[in-house]
């Protein structure tokens, strides 16, 4: 499969897959990955998207003539990205066990945490408050796998989902609810800041996507 950037009208769409290269209607962006893809975003106001996979960097490009903007070493594959909803901040994460903070237009990292496993998801709520991060649960040593951050304080607060792998995560639009989706099939849907659980719902098999409806009135899993 061809690795992939697409823009439809007046709706952007980004999709990945595990070969080289990236485009946008069959214009190329100048995202030359030396591996697969396996992350991109774009930026809230759509003119820069990030890319990242198995080549250890993340490349930001403006989307209307496909300049780099910024490449950002890591020290592992990029599986997940997420812009802060000013568009100022890009979360990253990976193989390195790393959460990064990174300056996308300026190509700086920020900040950077080390945690205890592979980082599989990240998620901004939209209010800008709170940032969620989930990855592997691994046996007894680490099994705090999800990681809720408060922006403003950073304030972290690490929760163990029963032992659960966290392999997706989504705030709903009002920023009210945090859902994870989680390697034992259940959907675990917390309030925003984690500290209280609203409903939990099993899959019957391993659950690796989340989304919220528009209204935020439904879950998909």
């Amino acid at each position: 499969r061809k690795a992939s950037l697409l823009a439809c009208e007046g709706s952007p769409v980004a999709a990945g897959g595990r070969a080289p290269g990236g485009r946008m209607f069959g214009q190329p962006l100048g995202i030359k990955l030396g591996g697969g893809l396996r992350a991109c975003a774009f930026s809230p106001c759509g003119r820069l998207i990030a890319a990242g996979g198995y080549d250890n960097e993340v490349s930001v490009v403006r989307v209307a003539d496909g300049a780099l903007v910024a490449r950002i070493e890591r020290s592992g594959p990029v599986w997940t990205m997420c812009w802060s909803p000013n568009g100022l901040r890009l979360v990253v994460g990976g193989m390195d066990c790393k959460i990064g903070v990174l300056d996308a237009s300026r190509g700086t990292v920020l900040h950077e945490t080390r945690r205890g496993h592979w980082i599989f998801c990240s998620a901004w709520s939209p209010d800008g408050r709170w940032l969620a991060v989930g990855g592997l649960a691994n046996g007894t040593e680490h099994r705090r796998a999800l990681v809720v951050v408060e922006a403003r304080s950073s304030e972290a607060i690490e929760l163990d989902l029963g032992g659960a792998s966290i392999w997706a995560a989504a705030y709903s639009p009002d920023s009210a609810s945090l859902a994870c989706a989680c390697s034992d099939g259940r959907c675990v849907c917390l309030s925003a800041d984690s500290r209280a659980t609203r409903f939990e719902a099993r899959t019957g098999r391993e659950a690796r996507a989340v989304a919220f409806s528009a209204d935020g009135a439904a879950l998909a899993v």
